[in-house]
């Protein structure tokens, strides 16, 4: 089952907000993919079905005064999909350094060694491989 719907920003830019949207679906609708018509990327999003009917949650990394963006949403019968086991792995890539990937891509690394002052995640990656966090004004680069 097919849904578009539109979310119109008011008076300001809207950046990293929660939006929730209610979703009128048929009964027995158990989960949903949102996509992001501009990006064409999945939306990470949560999901609660209820009796008026599915409560729909996400944060909107940027929405300009008054713009507007629109939002397919494929409905399911079926729960989502697992994750699986894999799905986070850890790996110790040297005495000090400890990667973080998930679903195979690399989410982050932690150095822990002597040789720094306190341990650090770095560098730490958002959806669709955009860095959260800025250069540290280190040399260390993660090995993929």
């Amino acid at each position: 089952m097919d849904r578009k719907f539109v979310v119109t920003a008011d008076n300001h830019t809207h950046q990293g907000t929660p939006i929730s949207v209610l979703l009128d679906g048929p009964e027995g609708t158990r989960s949903i993919e949102l996509v992001d018509s501009t990006t064409h990327h999945p939306v990470p999003c949560q999901s609660e079905v209820g009796e008026g009917g599915m409560l729909v949650s996400w944060i909107e990394s940027g929405l300009a005064k008054g713009a507007t963006k629109t939002f397919p949403a494929s409905l399911s019968y079926q729960p989502r999909r697992p994750q699986g086991e894999d799905s986070v792995r850890l790996q110790l890539r040297s005495a000090d350094r400890l990667d973080v990937r998930i679903q195979g891509d690399l989410f982050t690394s932690y150095y822990f060694g002597s040789q720094w002052h306190r341990p650090y995640f770095h560098p730490v990656t958002g959806p669709h491989g955009v860095p959260v966090i800025g250069s540290m004004g280190t040399s260390i680069s993660p090995t993929l």
